[in-house]
């Protein structure tokens, strides 16, 4: 990957540890229509601290959604995922 991608993925990873640090009580809502990627990774919505960690991820930038992926899951048609690119 390239050193702009890795400085990317770093300071989400910080975002979502200032949003759920470690030892948080979090759950996990597992994708019904697509329950893994092609890297066989959990997909889901990630709920901690009374927030939604997708979503808070997409509204600071430290995220986008893939729209090719909206049709395939079971959350493409909720009021966040439409706002952050889903139709």
């Amino acid at each position: 990957s390239s050193a702009a991608a890795d400085v990317y993925k770093r300071q989400a990873s910080e975002f979502a540890a200032t949003v759920c640090p470690v030892g948080s009580d979090a759950i996990f809502v597992q994708d019904s229509w697509q329950k893994v990627d092609k890297y066989d990774r959990s997909l889901g919505l990630v709920y901690c601290n009374d927030m939604m960690l997708n979503e808070m991820l997409l509204s600071s930038g430290h995220a986008e959604i893939f729209k090719i992926y909206c049709n395939e899951s079971e959350f493409g048609t909720q009021d966040w995922a439409v706002k952050y690119g889903c139709s």
